[in-house]
């Protein structure tokens, strides 16, 4: 890949990370743990099962709102989309470098 490749690519990356949301499945679980500990198991149900069950609306309103208070930064993808553009960076300069390099051979 030449440096122009690597630069398209980390500008992508870095979009994917404005773009990012917490994904779904996740932030539903967190979401019912947090309802499952601070609520006690009622009939043998877990308060996450009885809200989803008996008040679906109430449910999803909670974890839209649950979900927008999650920060996106600590979860793992968004971590490795972070990864993946520090070692793109870190590539550029080896690319560059290299290129450098060669511009230099040529004169």
């Amino acid at each position: 890949m030449n440096s122009e490749e690597i630069r398209k690519l980390i500008e992508q990356k870095k979009s994917d990370l404005v773009r990012f949301k917490y994904p779904e499945e996740e932030a539903e679980r967190l979401y019912n743990a947090m309802l499952d500990e601070c609520y006690p198991e009622m009939f043998g149900l877990s308060a996450s099962d009885i809200l989803s069950e008996c008040d679906p609306i109430q449910y999803r309103c909670g974890l839209a709102d649950f979900t927008d208070g999650l920060d996106v930064t600590e979860c793992d993808e968004y971590k490795e989309i972070e990864e993946e553009i520090e070692e793109l960076e870190e590539e550029l300069e080896a690319v560059e470098a290299e290129e450098g390099e060669e511009e230099a051979e040529e004169n």
